[in-house]
C-alpha cells in the first residue's frame, strides 16, 4: 500500500500558487516555486563552497611545497 504525504514545501507552494492565481500577490513565479527547489539550490551552494575551499587548500599546499624546496 502506497503512502502519500504532503510536505511543508508542497503545502507552501500550493498556497502561494493559489494566491498568485487569484491575484492576491504579484510575485514572480520563481518566488512562488522557490519552496520546491530551494533544497537543491542549498545543496548546490554548499557543494560549490566545498569545491572552492578544496581548490584553495590544494593551491596553498602547492605554494607551501614550492617554498620549502
Amino acid at each position: 500500500m502506497m503512502k502519500h504525504t504532503i510536505t511543508m514545501e508542497m503545502t507552501v507552494t500550493i498556497v502561494l500558487v493559489i494566491l498568485k492565481l487569484t491575484d492576491l500577490i504579484s510575485w514572480s513565479w520563481w518566488w512562488i516555486t522557490l519552496p520546491l527547489w530551494w533544497d537543491i539550490l542549498l545543496v548546490g551552494l554548499v557543494g560549490l563552497l566545498v569545491g572552492i575551499t578544496m581548490i584553495f587548500v590544494v593551491f596553498y599546499q602547492f605554494l607551501m611545497s614550492m617554498l620549502v624546496k
